[in-house]
């Protein structure tokens, strides 16, 4: 119901929704009318009657969550990868991360771990740093996984794909990398931005607060009587006193507020130039 058919091959159909804004469509298929439930995407077709699958799209291909109604043994929740090899157990969701996958069980959040295609573990669930929500369903790492340093304490540092620290801090405080390749963190020292290579493009402490733009062009710096806009190497491009504060307004510009004033006046300025 709601959706269009095409078989690709003989145990693969292409399931197109009709409605782009739905999520899930339902089918039966052969004479014995064996109902299958489909989300966007490739699925595959089983000889079981009682099989579920969830597709989910990745970068590396789709996987499958493949949920199996035991007449007496109870359910039993498999994640395949495109060839339809079972890659881990007990799996009740999955989120994309570029060329990785977020897996959970039955626990939910807090029971995430870190896993590739092939099954392997990259980031056990005693190092998942797990409040990151997930933007469209995917979470967006960039190449750098937050992880946990230690189970005793709390301190993070970053891990490539294969799991190996790369950027090590330790840090208090850290966010995810923006595509442009930094990342707010915190130290004892105070607040920053790091790059990729573990590289401060903001030293810790050398302003009051920062805060990176989601993008990652641009960063707002603040200190005691000024505020700064630097872009993603550190460098300043625009500093305003207090009371004139800049709002970044996007495509380059700051509409830059004399808050004070009664008239609330504005002007703006290009990042550019």
């Amino acid at each position: 119901d709601g959706m269009d058919l095409e078989i690709v091959d003989a145990t693969t159909i292409e399931v197109k929704l009709k409605d782009p804004d739905a999520s899930w469509g339902k089918i039966s298929v052969g004479t014995n009318r064996r109902s299958r439930i489909w989300r966007r995407g490739r699925g595959f077709l089983s000889e079981s009657s009682h099989i579920v699958v969830k597709t989910v799209l990745t970068d590396a291909g789709p996987v499958f969550i493949t949920h199996e109604r035991q007449p007496v043994a109870g359910s039993d929740d498999d994640l395949r990868n495109a060839d339809f090899e079972v890659i881990a157990k007990d799996v009740t969701d999955v989120r994309p991360a570029g060329d990785l996958l977020v897996v959970f069980d039955e626990r939910g959040p807090g029971s995430e771990r870190i896993i590739d295609h092939a099954g392997a573990v990259v980031v056990g669930e005693d190092r998942v740093v797990s409040y990151f929500p997930a933007v469209d369903g995917e979470v967006r790492y960039h190449g750098r996984i937050p992880v946990r340093l230690s189970t005793e304490e709390t301190r993070y540092g970053f891990a490539d794909a294969s799991g190996k620290l790369v950027v090590p801090g330790p840090f208090r405080n850290l966010d995810l990398f923006t595509e442009r390749g930094i990342a707010f963190v915190e130290t004892e020292a105070g607040v920053g931005v790091v790059n990729t290579d573990g590289t401060y493009v903001v030293e810790p402490g050398r302003y009051r607060t920062v805060g990176v733009e989601p993008d990652g062009a641009y960063i707002r710096a603040v200190t005691d009587d000024s505020v700064l806009v630097l872009d993603s190497r550190g460098e300043v491009v625009l500093e305003t006193k207090i009371p004139l504060l800049p709002h970044l307004v996007g495509n380059g510009y700051a509409l830059v507020e004399n808050v004070e004033a009664p008239s609330r006046r504005k002007w703006l300025y290009s990042l550019a130039e």
